[in-house]
Order: C-alpha cells, then sequence, then structure tokens
C-alpha cells in the first residue's frame, strides 16, 4: 500500500502571535537561523532570541549587530524634537519628565574638556533642568513619545514613534547589568555586547571578538547562511511598508530594529497579531 503524507510548513516571513500571555514575534528564513522577539510585560522589556536560545536583551542585541550608541537606537523608534530651555516656570515645567534623545555636554573650566552632563535616555527632573540651566544649556533634543491608539486617536498605527518607553526601560537594564559587571563607559560598547551574546550562544567556549563579529554577521547577513527567499523579502517588505523595497534576500538592520518595533505596539493595541494558523503563513 502507499500511503500519501502531506507536509504543510511555515512560510518564510515575519510573524507575530500571542502564545500563553507572551507577545513575540519569529522572522522565519527559507534557510538559516530563525530569530525571535518577546516581551517581558512583567518588567516592560523586550528580548531577542537566537534558534530558541536564552533571552538577550534587546538593546544588547542591536549593539551586538552594529547599532553603535543610545543616540542610534532611539532614533529606529521614536522620533525626535528640538526644544529650546528658558529660566521661566512655564519652559521648566514642560521639560519636566522629557526623555533626551541626544546626549548633553559640557566644557570643564578648568580643563577644556568637553564632559558628558547627562546620557541619550535620561529622563529630565526638575533637578536636573535646574542644573541644565546653571551650566547655560538652551538647545536640547528629546524624545516625542507617539499617541497610544484609541477612540479620540484611531490613526496611531501611522505614527512613527513609539508610545511605548520600552527601549528605554532596557537602556535602565543594561546600566543596572553592566555597572554590576563593573564596566567602565557609561554605555555598553560593541565588543561588550558580543561577548554577552555569545555567552548564550556559545557558553562555556572561549571566542574572540573578532570571530564573535564575522560569525553573528554571517548568521543574519550573509547569503552563504541565511536566506529568506522571495517570499520571505516580499512579506517583510509588505509588513513593515518600506518606502523603498529591499530586494536582498537576506535581512538588514533595518529588518530587526521594524520588527521589535512592531512588536513593541501590539500589546498596548497600536499593531495586530498575525493569524498563525492561516495557511498563507
Amino acid at each position: 500500500e502507499r500511503v500519501v503524507v502531506s507536509q504543510i510548513h511555515r512560510s518564510p516571513g515575519v510573524i507575530f502571535s500571542n502564545d500563553k500571555g507572551v507577545y513575540s514575534s519569529r522572522i522565519i528564513p527559507y534557510r538559516g537561523s530563525w530569530l525571535e522577539f518577546e516581551i517581558d510585560q512583567k518588567k516592560d522589556l523586550i528580548y531577542a532570541k537566537i534558534d530558541r536560545k536564552k533571552r538577550i536583551l534587546g538593546t544588547i542585541f542591536l549593539r551586538a549587530l552594529g547599532f553603535t550608541s543610545r543616540e542610534e537606537i532611539i532614533r529606529c523608534f521614536y522620533d525626535v524634537e528640538k526644544v529650546t530651555l528658558e529660566d521661566t516656570p512655564e519652559s521648566r515645567d514642560a521639560l519636566v519628565n522629557r526623555v533626551l534623545a541626544d546626549a548633553v555636554f559640557i566644557t570643564d573650566s578648568e580643563t577644556g574638556e568637553s564632559k558628558k552632563l547627562f546620557r541619550a535616555g535620561d529622563k529630565l527632573h526638575l533637578h536636573d533642568i535646574d542644573e541644565l540651566i546653571i551650566h547655560k544649556i538652551t538647545d536640547l533634543t528629546v524624545i516625542r513619545f507617539g499617541e497610544p491608539k484609541n477612540d479620540k486617536n484611531p490613526k496611531s498605527i501611522e505614527d512613527t514613534s513609539l508610545s511605548s518607553q520600552m527601549i528605554i526601560n532596557c537602556f535602565e537594564r543594561e546600566e543596572i547589568r553592566f555597572a554590576k559587571d563593573g564596566y567602565d563607559s557609561d554605555e555598553p560598547t560593541k565588543e561588550e555586547a558580543l561577548s554577552a551574546v555569545y555567552n548564550v550562544l556559545m557558553p562555556g567556549e572561549p571566542i574572540t571578538i573578532e570571530a564573535a563579529e564575522k560569525d553573528l554577521t554571517s548568521m543574519f547577513f550573509s547569503s552563504r547562511r541565511y536566506d529568506l527567499g522571495r517570499v520571505g523579502r516580499y512579506k517583510l517588505n509588505k509588513k513593515f511598508d518600506y518606502k523603498e523595497n529591499i530586494q536582498d534576500h537576506t535581512l538588514v538592520k533595518e529588518d530587526i530594529a521594524s520588527t521589535m518595533k512592531y512588536l513593541i505596539k501590539v500589546p498596548v493595541g497600536d499593531a495586530n497579531l498575525d493569524d498563525i494558523d492561516h495557511l498563507g503563513n
């Protein structure tokens, strides 16, 4: 007797789902490593997972891929605007709880060297604003958070800036972790991020930073090891509505930031889940 077995497999592309209360996304290639993201709603953080290994903090993963600074990461997820600080009650009150999009530097009066006063991602409190005024800082760049989707604002899905502060929370988690580990810099470097990623991917196995960088780059950005196929690339272009369609059949950095951004929008209702049982997926 002959038996016909039909096989259905996941179509390459990106899927956003909610499994047992956990919001997650998967970028599924035709060939290569699966890249997943999931949201920890209790801590309001986003994590990356490669081939279902342990979780990696989202911003650490971005740094390992080459996003070099808080400023660059912020601009992937939020719109920014320039504001002027004046020594008036109205101006002070307007800046309380705003979040900086660029670091603020001052010049040391004794050495003449530039010194960082506040970092990008720092939330401004009243005493911080007083310090800015003392140092005669008048021009600032801050994050403009998007408006959450609701009955009064039904089109927030078109807002290019996140309403969530999840990425800012990830910066704070980085600071807690790296301060505890004794790092000197005020934010993790690419080398430190690569080390953190490969401690998860290859625990206990020694690997040089150069080898880790080469391996991670080829894992997602090399046609030799990764292929979305025409269908996968079409579905990513369509999902994220890129201004110019990307032709590469590998991932590009914009795909990863766009996947994280879309996933962060899902729990607050600013973006929709996919039906993973739909035959199109």
